[in-house]
């Protein structure tokens, strides 16, 4: 009897949750759904901008987790039992991840998955910074990202005081601008050399003559203090850095321009002239390629964009 008792019963196969919808595996993946790959272009009204940023910002810290772990454990040499190329499947996961919610997106189908140096993670940190429900003019992205100006100067942090832009979009920009010197990404990178030999000049040549600059004096007090803290040498002053940045800036700027301008027109609002035309007087045919991006004709010289300007 004792021994019936005991005896185990067989094992049963567990019936799936009822549900209203048909029982799917857990954790398909993104790259084999089938019912997706013909799914129509979206705006981006319905876009959790939220997750996605955050899901940016862990994918940032686990790099910077990785890297440190790496160059740590390149110290101390091979452990036995010890695998960090677990961070970059994780890494890996979230970026396929964000791919697969902003991929069906009109504006980076059209316009961000085109830009060369442009991948899922900028693009979903644009996607998810920016708003273009909230921005009427190109210069409400501009100040959003601290590329605007105050009083003539780029506006700094000023202890005791509030900050107007976003940093962490301020920084997402020049990650950007970053990639595009890199790797030499047609139309931007050569805003950026023109940049770059225009402030050259327009400073009076301070590569060979670093007085001429006008953060000089500036530069050459801290770079003395914290030589005598440290008890070595001067470093030279950073004027080539300065023209750097400032090249840098203006093609931030204008990628962002193009960038509100593409997103709006897909989103079906209204929009003014680019402000590269408007207001710089720059030639269309700097902007050929943005149009053959979004499949627009590029209008006649001297002839405005075809959409409706706002008043005000």
């Amino acid at each position: 009897m004792n021994k019936l008792k005991n005896k185990k019963k067989p094992l049963q196969k567990r019936s799936p949750a009822l549900t209203s919808e048909p029982y799917k595996k857990r954790n398909p993946t993104i790259r084999s759904e089938p019912e997706l790959m013909n799914k129509p272009l979206e705006k981006s009204i319905g876009f959790e901008r939220d997750k996605v940023r955050q899901l940016i910002e862990i994918y940032y810290d686990v790099q910077d987790v990785r890297i440190r772990t790496f160059n740590r454990l390149r110290q101390v040499g091979q452990v036995k039992g010890v695998n960090a190329e677990r961070l970059k499947t994780l890494e890996k996961e979230i970026r396929d991840y964000i791919l697969h919610e902003i991929k069906y997106l009109a504006v980076y189908q059209k316009f961000l998955s085109l830009i060369k140096g442009i991948g899922p993670i900028l693009a979903g940190g644009l996607l998810s910074y920016f708003n273009p429900y909230e921005a009427e003019h190109a210069s409400s992205f501009w100040r959003y990202a601290g590329l605007h100006v105050v009083n003539g100067k780029a506006p700094r942090r000023e202890h005791g005081k509030k900050i107007s832009y976003n940093p962490k979009a301020k920084v997402l920009c020049w990650k950007i601008s970053d990639s595009f010197i890199k790797q030499r990404t047609p139309f931007y990178r050569d805003i950026y050399d023109k940049a770059k030999n225009k402030e050259n000049e327009k400073l009076g040549n301070p590569l060979e003559n670093p007085e001429n600059c006008p953060y000089y004096k500036e530069c050459l007090q801290k770079l003395k203090k914290k030589a005598q803290k440290l008890g070595r040498e001067r470093k030279p002053t950073p004027c080539k850095l300065h023209i750097h940045y400032r090249a840098m800036r203006k093609m931030a700027k204008r990628f962002l321009a193009d960038f509100w301008v593409a997103w709006r027109r897909l989103e079906g609002l209204t929009v003014t002239e680019p402000y590269a035309i408007a207001i710089l007087g720059h030639g269309l045919e700097e902007n050929q390629r943005l149009f053959s991006f979004l499949s627009l004709s590029a209008p006649q010289s001297g002839s405005k964009l075809n959409h409706d300007i706002p008043k005000g």
